[in-house]
C-alpha cells in the first residue's frame, strides 16, 4: 500500500494539472497577449497626444495675417463679387478689359457627386469670362491668375482674332476656371 500511494498521489497532480492549471494557464497566456495589446495601444495613444500637441503648438504659432492669407485660399463661403473684383484687378493691371463674366456651379457628372458635400469637402465653382487685350499680357495675366492667393484651376482657353495680327494688337480670349470653397 505504501507503493501505492505515491502512484495515486502523482496521478491526482497530473489530473488536477490538466482538468484545472493547463485551462488556467491559457487563459494567463490569453490575458497576457491582450494585455500586450492595450500597451501598445495606450503607447500609440500617448505618441499621438505628444504629436496632436505638438501641432496645436505649431498652429497656434501662426500669426493672424497667415491665417487671414490661408482662409484667402479656400474660403468658407463662396463670394462672387469678391472673386470678380480680384480677378478684374489682376486683369486692369495688365491693361486688358474683362468683357463679362458667368459664375456657375458645375453639373454633378455622378451620383456621389450629386450627393451633399460632408463636412471637409469643398464645392467646386465654375468661372466664365471673357477679357481683350495683346497675348504677351493676356500670358502675364494668366500667370497671376495661377500663383495668386486664390486657389484656381484655368480648365480651358480659347483665343479669337485675327490670325495675321502684330503681337500687340488685342485678341479677343474665353477663359473657364474652377475656384474652390468650403459651402
Amino acid at each position: 500500500m505504501k507503493a501505492i500511494t505515491p502512484l495515486i498521489l502523482l496521478g491526482i497532480a497530473i489530473a488536477s494539472y490538466f482538468v484545472y492549471m493547463k485551462p488556467a494557464y491559457d487563459t494567463i497566456q490569453t490575458l497576457t497577449a491582450k494585455k500586450d495589446q492595450y500597451t501598445n495601444v495606450v503607447e500609440k495613444a500617448k505618441e499621438l497626444a505628444v504629436r496632436r500637441d505638438t501641432i496645436l503648438s505649431e498652429y497656434n504659432a501662426i500669426s493672424p495675417a497667415d491665417i487671414d492669407r490661408l482662409k484667402k485660399v479656400i474660403p468658407e463661403t463662396f463670394d462672387s463679387v469678391i472673386l470678380a473684383r480680384y480677378i478684374s484687378t489682376i486683369a486692369s493691371s495688365h491693361g486688358m478689359i474683362i468683357k463679362s463674366t458667368k459664375i456657375t456651379e458645375p453639373q454633378a457628372e455622378t451620383r456621389e457627386v450629386a450627393i451633399a458635400p460632408q463636412d471637409g469637402q469643398y464645392k467646386k465653382m465654375q468661372v466664365t469670362f471673357s477679357v481683350k487685350g495683346p497675348y504677351d499680357q493676356f500670358v502675364k495675366f494668366v500667370k497671376d491668375l495661377e500663383s495668386g492667393l486664390y486657389l484656381m484651376d484655368v480648365s480651358s482657353i480659347s483665343i479669337r482674332g485675327d490670325v495675321k495680327s502684330t503681337p500687340t494688337s488685342a485678341l479677343d480670349y474665353d477663359v473657364e476656371l474652377l475656384t474652390y470653397s468650403f459651402n
